[in-house]
């Protein structure tokens, strides 16, 4: 029996090995493009976010970067070597840096991102754009982090089940003061505040967002698809338009790398997963076989 359930294990990891492979501040212009270190450019990103086929790969890419301890190669906002495997970790990351800005808010895992983005260095990605949403304020100040946090924990306990469109009063943050309550202007409506949430977290460098607001943020983001409201997105219009140059200075060490090692391409990382699960499943009915002979 276990002779039969090792035959069959070589058989699908050879099976599986020889299929067809398919192929911040965000204004700062210190930052690489995120397509000059993946390889995939705007126009080639799956946009199809909710489909099954991309989270399940979206899966597969997260997995990656925890199981080969990706992070061991980022340290200060810099890559520390310049081995394949360190590069093709940061290709993943780069990649859901992608993600991360052109697909909806909260469709990557943010606890995982923000993790990365402490010690992995930024990228610049154009940002997804909500048809029929306002333009983000480009006057939110992105080092006011009591203001920041205050507006998202605002928009947690009022802005969920119901959507008032007048101000609500002050909300408790961790900047409250001395009679637990915060000194703020007026917040304005609900939909006015998540607008204010939503475009703190997607113009403002990662740096400037205080880990509080971080925190709350990730509350918040299933919140987005469970509230009543209605127009909580914002567009970051003047980014939009973004060409990337990938022999300009900010580029040209990740551009170099990927030409000594290649583009990221998807399906590698995929099947890469893919077999590692069948490897650990089958391996899993050896030991429980052995237990039965």
């Amino acid at each position: 029996m276990l002779y039969l359930l090792s035959l069959l294990l070589i058989t699908i990891i050879l099976t599986n090995g020889s299929g067809d492979h398919a192929g911040h501040s965000h204004s700062d212009e210190t930052i690489a493009d995120c397509e000059c270190t993946t390889g995939i450019t705007t126009s080639e990103l799956d946009t199809n976010c909710d489909d099954a086929d991309f989270q399940s790969n979206l899966v597969a890419l997260e997995s990656y970067l925890t199981d080969n301890s990706c992070e061991q190669y980022c340290e200060d906002f810099a890559l520390t070597e310049e081995t394949e495997a360190a590069f093709t970790c940061y290709q993943v990351f780069s990649l859901l840096v992608q993600y991360h800005d052109y697909c909806p808010s909260g469709t990557v895992d943010e606890e995982m991102f923000h993790e990365y983005l402490e010690v992995c260095p930024d990228c610049y990605q154009n940002h997804h754009q909500y048809p029929g949403a306002v333009s983000c304020d480009a006057d939110l100040n992105c080092t006011d982090s009591e203001h920041q946090e205050e507006d998202v924990a605002y928009v947690l306990e009022y802005c969920i089940t119901e959507c008032p469109d007048e101000d609500q009063g002050d909300v408790v943050s961790t900047n409250a003061d001395t009679d637990g309550h915060d000194d703020h202007d007026e917040h304005g409506t609900c939909e006015e505040v998540w607008q204010h949430v939503e475009g703190y977290h997607r113009m403002c460098a990662h740096t400037d967002l205080s880990e509080d607001f971080d925190e709350l943020y990730d509350q918040a983001v299933d919140a987005f698809s469970t509230t009543v409201c209605q127009d909580i997105h914002c567009n970051v219009p003047w980014e939009y338009n973004n060409t990337a140059t990938c022999t300009s200075s900010e580029n040209t060490k990740y551009n170099t790398l990927r030409g000594t090692y290649g583009d990221l391409v998807i399906a590698d990382i995929v099947d890469g997963a893919n077999q590692k699960s069948i490897i650990t499943l089958l391996t899993t009915i050896i030991i429980i076989a052995t237990v039965f002979v």
